[in-house]
């Protein structure tokens, strides 16, 4: 019998749990969280009332639903988790490769910024070098006036 047909004694394809077989042989369900264990939903009353029905296939294959069903639900989970993880990870290479960028950037600047402070440097050394020689020269003159004004009294 194929269980995905719609055939009497097919297995339920919701979300519930499936606890038992209505009269018409398919599985039925109570109402309760379907996150328990295998035949955690079928309770120990119920399998023996199936038992003693000659049912242990329908048990079983409400256990074997809830199973798939829990199994479905993991891999969900799990696509969903990978999925994140995934997305993670990208960022982070993303981050990565941008602070990368960002280094390279500053190492730039400051290697601009030293450039920049060297030839600075060299200028006001260069000015003043040429001030001291201005310095020098106007002293020197300023000697000789002096030299000539007292020559001259």
């Amino acid at each position: 019998m194929d269980e995905g047909t719609g055939d009497e004694g097919s297995l339920h394809k919701d979300k519930a749990s499936c606890n038992g077989q209505d009269p018409s042989g398919k599985c039925v369900k109570d109402g309760n969280d379907d996150s328990r264990g295998v035949g955690e939903s079928c309770s120990a009353e119920k399998a023996a009332a199936f038992a003693g029905d000659d049912n242990d296939d329908t048990l079983l294959r409400c256990q074997l639903e809830e199973a798939r069903k829990r199994e479905q639900k993991l891999m969900e989970e799990k696509d969903e988790l990978q999925m994140a993880y995934n997305k993670c990870n990208l960022a982070q290479s993303k981050l990565q490769s941008l602070c990368r960028e960002l280094q390279r950037h500053c190492k730039a600047i400051k290697e601009e910024c030293q450039q920049r402070n060297k030839e600075e440097e060299d200028r006001r050394q260069e000015v003043a070098i040429k001030f001291q020689a201005s310095v020098s020269e106007i002293t020197i003159k300023l000697n000789e006036h002096h030299k000539r004004n007292q020559l001259l009294k």
